[in-house]
């Protein structure tokens, strides 16, 4: 199959380029939630306010995700990822400066807007990673490419529940206001500040536009490559703010519209929304499960990170669908194992009246990660197999709107969990600390249930490969017209040499009759 562009070395700077800013944003989510009883001590905050520096991620998400398929389609993909950096940069720094107050009521929320800044950003940056894979990568790779940029933000979350717990050295104490909490949390969001600002540096030098079909990269001459940021302003110039606002809303409704009246890809809505959501519903209330029964957390950042065997289970599923295309089959398989191992985890917790060692705990969440975490690219690219020739631009539109069913599904888990809570009698010199040690079992199998809801619309779901489809036909075409030109080259050597021989033939006859006049003139 040829693959112009996509066989290009620069696959491998822009999916990178793409993957930091992610991960980045991934950190920033979960900054907070490894370190819930600090926080809570530190802020004087309940489980619920603490969580909310998570939520309002998906929150800004969801009522944006309607807007960025516009937004790559009017301006382009590097344009689209700019505006998701820019935010992150300045939510950053706004971050810390609110770690760097010392009036701790302004710090909260100085730290929350900052939050809330990067979170306006990251539905710009999620929905890129199947622009990416698509634009630059073959059919052979590209499920590899999703997984990498799709998780990126998932790999980014369980770096930051290893990492983060690190900082707070003086560990999980009552003295949350104490001088050396916040040097701390001063040090985590500078690191974190920093470590966005090399990701928009990144992203500003080194990410481009999809090449042209059919033209490799390197084939571009670098006032092709600039034309990258100004191609929008090139196209229409003589539209006023007001028109392209107006453009962009009828844009936004006209692929809402068309992708919504895909049945097949409304089921893959709910497989990517009730898992997606339940995984992170778990991360968000993991502190809230696990220490009233009591594990430290210590114990709890280790259980968390094991959902990071999900980016060893995307890279092994990914590279098995790149070769096999069986999605579907992979979908199906991935969805059963995934809710029988959470229910696992869950009796794990509530069936024994003894606390269960940490690593049995670790070992039945890595199995939720291990094949549920892979469900994100391969719904992801089921989603642009589903809408392609559906909607104009096919790859942003999938991964905006699976991400926005995941964000909204993720946070109704969230909020019906917390609903769920049954703490009973709090302690009076501890009011935010819940002593029930079942007080979320409710909210355990809650989420055990929206994951077996995702198991039934994976096997409902019966879509076409539509992308494939065509890339296999046009292949075929490819080879038919390319068999067609070596039959004709052979043809005309054919006739080539035919013609020669004849003219050689009719030389010889000519030599022989002369020679033959001669002697009988002799």
């Amino acid at each position: 199959m040829d693959n112009g562009g996509r066989s290009s070395r620069q696959r491998f700077i822009q999916l990178p380029t793409y993957c930091l800013p992610v991960l980045c944003c991934g950190m920033y989510q979960n900054s907070f939630a490894p370190v819930n009883d600090t926080y809570k001590n530190m802020f004087g905050d309940t489980d619920m306010q603490v969580a909310m520096f998570s939520m309002i991620i998906p929150i800004c998400s969801v009522l944006l995700s309607w807007f960025t398929p516009a937004t790559y389609s009017r301006f382009g993909y590097r344009n689209g990822v700019l505006l998701g950096v820019g935010f992150l940069l300045v939510g950053g720094w706004i971050r810390f400066a609110g770690a760097a107050n010392t009036g701790y009521s302004k710090a909260c929320w100085t730290i929350w807007a900052g939050q809330a800044v990067m979170a306006i950003g990251f539905p710009f940056l999620q929905a890129g990673a199947t622009v990416v894979s698509d634009s630059w990568f073959p059919a052979d790779e590209r499920a590899l490419a999703t997984a990498m940029g799709g998780l990126s933000g998932i790999v980014g979350t369980v770096v930051a529940s290893v990492l983060v717990p690190g900082f707070y050295t003086g560990g999980n104490t009552s003295n949350g206001d104490s001088l050396q909490h916040r040097r701390e949390l001063r040090t985590l969001m500078l690191v974190e500040a920093l470590l966005g600002s090399v990701c928009a540096l990144a992203v500003v030098f080194l990410a481009r536009n999809a090449p042209p079909e059919g033209q490799p990269w390197r084939e571009r001459g670098e006032a092709d490559m600039s034309s990258n940021s100004t191609q929008s302003s090139v196209e229409m110039p003589s539209l006023t703010l007001s028109a392209r606002a107006r453009e962009m809303w009828q844009s936004a409704l006209g692929t809402t519209k068309a992708a919504l009246s895909e049945l097949q890809f409304v089921f893959l809505m709910l497989v990517f929304g009730c898992g997606y959501g339940a995984i992170n519903a778990v991360t968000t209330l993991i502190n809230a499960i696990l220490q009233p029964v009591g594990y430290s957390d210590n114990d709890i950042g280790l259980i968390g990170a094991a959902l990071g065997f999900g980016v060893i289970g995307s890279f092994i599923f990914g590279g098995i669908a790149d070769h096999t295309k069986q999605f579907k089959l992979i979908l199906k398989g991935c969805a059963i194992i995934t809710v029988l191992s959470f229910a696992w985890w869950g009796v794990q917790i509530y069936a024994n009246t003894a606390v269960r060692s940490a690593m049995v705990l670790f070992v039945a969440l890595g199995l939720v990660g291990l094949f549920g975490v892979p469900l994100v690219p391969i719904v992801l690219e089921l989603g642009v197999e589903t809408l392609h020739g559906v909607v104009p631009n096919p790859q942003a539109t999938a991964s905006s709107f699976l991400w926005l069913s995941g964000n909204v599904l993720g946070i109704m888990a969230v909020l019906v969990g917390d609903a769920l809570e049954h703490c009973g009698d709090k302690e009076k010199d501890r009011p935010n600390v819940c002593t029930n040690k079942n007080s979320m079992e409710a909210c355990t199998y809650f989420l055990v249930g929206l994951l077996a809801c995702g198991v039934v619309a994976a096997f409902c779901f019966t879509g076409d490969l539509k992308r494939l489809e065509q890339e296999r036909t046009a292949a075929e075409y490819q080879e038919r017209l390319r068999e067609v030109e070596e039959d004709e080259v052979a043809w005309e050597g054919e006739n080539a040499s035919a013609a020669s021989g004849g003219q050689s033939l009719e030389h010889g006859t000519l030599n022989g009759q002369q020679t033959s006049k001669s002697h009988c003139e002799a």
